[in-house]
């Protein structure tokens, strides 16, 4: 069984990328609540944009810190936006 996301987790992820591209409940599109190849449909507990490699680091420090943490990652332009999955 995996992990909830924590407050704290939350926190984190607001002090690596800012408040403001933490997303969590309704602020997350449906489209980042399906995979790709159909059939899976779990929304994330967390979408966080990023926007430096240094942020990707980090964020990937924290969900491997907690091997019950699941990644997807998906590049859209620029910013690449990563969300943590609790199941």
């Amino acid at each position: 069984m995996y992990n909830k996301i924590t407050a704290d987790d939350i926190k984190l992820l607001c002090r690596i990328a800012g408040e403001e591209n933490v997303l969590q409940g309704d602020a997350i599109s449906p489209d980042y609540g399906h995979d790709e190849l159909g059939g899976i449909e779990k929304m994330p507990d967390v979408l966080v944009r990023v926007h430096t490699t240094e942020e990707i680091s980090q964020i990937m420090k924290l969900a491997c810190s907690t091997p019950s943490r699941t990644l997807r990652q998906r590049s859209l332009q620029s910013v690449c936006q990563i969300s943590l999955r609790s199941w």
